[in-house]
């Protein structure tokens, strides 16, 4: 594929012509800082002379080699991602040159093409100096001294103790779109005191250099390069389709960037009908194979159309592109006020809109189009955006970073982020963790107030948010059976599910037959995939790659706990009480029935009152009363305006007594009455209080002995009454024992053991 891509780039030929190729004129910065340029001073195998990067080449070397901190400021196409690495290993300064990617596809596209251009370089097709890795995915050996990886993984290698040494250099790639992950690892790198660059093609440099220099007690340097000089035009229009179908009719190839896969599945479908016959038309979105999504690298004799989310406006390099026609609309999870996790319809900042512009231009001359969507708000100028994304780690919860670095030994406001998560939010993720029996309250005078328990510390090792991470060590009571299911189940849940929401639903729901539980649902769904091919998987409208993700996942858990994956059966009865159990000791939070709609669909409220529905695609019936599961927001665009959805997701029909019995360190009740039944045995109907807020839920159980359950049993014995009228006969019994008892004592002053009887008519009463 690699070759492929690069003989499809226009500069191809310049490509398998590096070798011979001279070196540019370098740039360096005398003693006063002037901007001046001298020979190059060595003779360079590896890396592009035709990048604008590579006349910084030996003054990036040379910063990096003497700081532990450099940030690199290149515009797009200047060729920073592939050719730095490469430049970084050939000084010999550094034993492996790590690269992290916000994006999966960023990191194979990048692997395959610099490993196919040190290919050219060395003459060599075998060599194996590059590798790439994600959680899912990967192509690596130990022989790689370039490697590229996402940053979620990299951040578990640090945690773990498997992480870069002071030998070799993290460079931390599209620092602009600042995932939590990603400023994790920074700020645990800057901690181990690692080598680090940071590179971006739209960075706050400024503010950056000057919170780090200050954590260093020295200057950080900052390297300008400059980008293509390639001519782009840029404008903007009233209608996204004109523009897109003017274009095709230039025998353009275009980039469309698009909010979501709805929104591309629409174009696809009006699109085919609208452009010239022979035109390709392609979409580029996170839940494509790699063989689905390497297709926009290809050209095409009739030309091309690719309509693609976020997923294709960083790292990444698509040959042959005339035009880019932005919408200025992208989704993105973020946090309500409440706190509540939201996939957001929202305009793309400035920094987004510079990564998409950059998409064309890389080349050759090119249009820069922003585009007014049908059917969408109103698309704000450029002046009412913002100039940056707001950093993930301020829009996300903070629970599963906070286990990370607890487990890491740190706490997350003692660490050196850019930017801090809220007061507000780091309580909640702190409460959720204690809820969930990770942490632990320590007393006032504690730094933090809290610790990690034993099974937060096998928690934080998991490949899992922390509920599905709750959930499985719970499992690792029941058996290797019961562990197996909960961690298919777990792999499927962490994903978001691996089924086409409500698309092909009659198709996938014959698969399951379970009806209390998305969560364990998944079992069957990952199950019945493992056993059928890519094209039964897609006919039964399950999405192949979610569903690759999932089964990597649950290989590599059961991997570590020497299970295999191929003893996944159908949970039997009891299995599946177990099951339930592991999910209610996981769950984050209840939902209590509060009416219907007029169709029939359930209402539920959260327990501080929040009105919410279950997805149209759960397996839950609509006679639910109870369910765990998580508050989620979605936004969705209609008649022009943004709508909010208020769901509930991984739900589970529960009962009060499943929670009594399965979380009970989150459970209180309060006694509401304490009666006697017919047969004269003691009951008290409690309300159920779950995490510390009512469920409205009651149930009636044997009271425990206390003082006021004493005095309510003998108050009825000696109720004010006929003997026998309105009481159970053991009681009427009881009251007559105890009356013989009193007139016999009246006639001796000897003790008949009158109290011992009653206690013991008490007792069996309880």
């Amino acid at each position: 594929m690699a070759e492929r891509i690069a003989s499809e780039i226009d500069v191809a030929a310049e490509f398998r012509e590096i070798v011979k190729a001279s070196w540019p004129d370098q740039v360096y910065f005398d003693q006063d800082g002037v901007e001046r340029e001298r020979p190059a001073q060595g003779e360079y195998r590896l890396g592009n002379p035709n990048f604008p990067v590579s006349r910084y080449r030996e003054t990036i070397v040379d910063t990096v080699s003497n700081n532990l901190l450099t940030i690199i400021s290149a515009k797009t196409g200047t060729g920073k991602s592939t050719n730095i690495p490469q430049f970084l290993f050939e000084s010999g300064n550094f034993d492996r040159v790590v690269i992290t990617q916000p994006r999966i596809v960023a990191a194979r596209e990048l692997k395959t093409y610099t490993s196919s251009e040190i290919a050219d370089q060395l003459n060599d097709r075998e060599h194996n100096l590059v590798g790439y890795r994600t959680a899912a995915e990967g192509e690596y050996s130990d022989d790689n001294v370039i490697h590229y990886v996402t940053d979620g993984l990299q951040l578990m290698h640090e945690i773990l103790g498997n992480g870069i040494t002071k030998d070799q250099v993290l460079v931390i790639d599209e620092f602009h779109e600042r995932g939590a992950n990603m400023d994790a690892l920074f700020a645990i790198a800057i901690e181990k005191g690692l080598r680090i660059v940071i590179m971006s093609a739209t960075l706050d440099t400024k503010r950056l250099c000057d919170y780090y220099s200050g954590i260093l007690g020295k200057s950080v340097p900052v390297l300008e390069i400059p980008g293509v000089t390639h001519d782009v035009e840029e404008r903007e229009s009233d209608d996204l389709d004109n523009e897109v179908i003017t274009a095709a009719q230039e025998g353009k190839n275009i980039l469309v960037f698009l909010p979501g896969r709805k929104e591309i599945a629409s174009a696809l479908s009006r699109f085919r009908r609208k452009v010239p016959e022979g035109y390709t038309l392609l979409a580029l979105h996170g839940d494509q194979t790699p063989g689905e999504q390497s297709r926009v690298f290809s050209s095409y004799p009739g030309g091309k159309i690719i309509f693609s989310t976020s997923v294709g406006q960083t790292s990444i390099t698509i040959p042959d592109i005339d035009i880019v026609i932005d919408c200025g609309f992208e989704r993105t999870q973020t946090l309500n006020e409440n706190g509540t996790q939201t996939l957001a319809t929202q305009p793309s900042s400035l920094a987004s809109t510079d990564q998409r512009r950059g998409r064309v231009g890389r080349t050759k001359d090119g249009e820069y189009v922003r585009a007014q969507l049908r059917g969408y708000p109103k698309l704000p100028s450029l002046d009412e955006i913002p100039a940056y994304d707001v950093p993930s780690i301020q829009r996300m919860p903070t629970e599963d970073l906070q286990l990370k670095l607890a487990a890491y030994g740190r706490h997350i406001s003692d660490m050196p982020f850019f930017d801090q998560p809220s007061d507000k939010e780091l309580e909640r993720g702190s409460e959720r963790l204690q809820r969930l029996g990770f942490f632990r309250k320590l007393g006032k005078t504690a730094l933090h107030g809290v610790a990690l328990t034993e099974i937060g510390e096998k928690a934080a090792h998991l490949p899992l948010d922390v509920y599905s991470a709750r959930m499985l060590i719970e499992a690792r009571k029941y058996g290797n059976d019961v562990e197996l299911q909960m961690m298919a189940a777990a792999a499927v849940r962490q994903i978001g599910g691996i089924t086409m929401t409500t698309k092909g639903m009659e198709n996938w729901r014959k698969v399951t037959e379970e009806s209390d539980s998305d969560i364990l649902a998944g079992i069957d769904f990952l199950a019945a995939a493992m056993q059928r091919t890519s094209a039964e998987v897609r006919q039964a409208h399950i999405v192949e790659l979610r569903f690759n993700k999932a089964f990597k996942s649950f290989e590599l858990m059961a991997l570590r706990r020497n299970l295999d994956i191929y003893d996944l059966k159908t949970p039997t009865e009891e299995q599946r009480e177990q099951l339930m159990k592991c999910v209610v000791a996981g769950t984050s939070e209840l939902f209590i029935k509060s009416g219907q709609t007029r169709s029939g669909r359930a209402t539920y409220r959260s327990t501080d009152g929040e009105k919410r529905h279950l997805y149209m695609s759960t397996v839950i019936g609509q006679g639910a009363n109870l369910i765990a599961g998580q508050r989620f927001d979605l936004q969705q665009v209609r008649g022009k305006r943004i709508v909010t959805h208020s769901l509930i997701n991984a739900a589970t029909a529960v009962t009060a007594e499943m929670l009594i019995e399965s979380a009970p360190d989150r459970v209180e009740t309060i006694i509401d009455k304490l009666y006697i039944d017919k047969s004269g045995t003691a009951f008290s109907q409690e309300t159920v209080i779950f995490d510390r807020k009512t469920t409205r839920q009651h149930i009636s159980r044997s009271p425990e002995p206390s003082s006021a359950v004493h005095k309510f049993i003998v108050d009825q014995i000696f109720a004010d009454t006929t003997v026998g009228e309105g009481l159970p006969p053991n009681i009427a019994e009881a009251r007559a024992v105890i009356d013989d008892f009193r007139r016999l004592q009246y006639k001796t002053t000897e003790n008949l053991g009158i109290e011992e009887a009653l206690e013991k008519i008490v007792d069996q009463t309880i």
